[in-house]
């Protein structure tokens, strides 16, 4: 049998507990919120596995992208709010 139940009920009937078992139920709510960060780490690629996935990817090649410092940016010109322009001067 399956019941389905939302965080806030679950939270109104946990709140009636004594303090010692919230405190007893909060240490291993968090103890198993630090298993599951360690399972994500050691899930982790060496140095050595990531280099053998990323051999499989072709390498960067700066003949078929284009330079960004040589765009011409002034087209984009309409999109300069006067406004931003009078903001930045005074910190200039």
């Amino acid at each position: 049998m399956e019941a389905t139940m939302s965080m806030e009920s679950i939270y109104r009937m946990l709140s009636s507990l004594t303090d010692s078992n919230k405190r007893w139920l909060a240490d291993h709510l968090y103890e198993d919120l630090g298993e599951s960060k360690r399972r994500v780490r050691k899930s982790a690629l060496t140095d050595e596995e990531l280099a053998e996935k990323l051999s499989a990817f072709p390498d960067w090649d700066s003949t078929d992208h284009a330079d960004l410092s040589s765009v011409d940016y002034s087209q984009y010109k309409p999109y300069i709010s006067t406004k931003t322009k009078e903001i930045i001067s005074k910190w200039l």
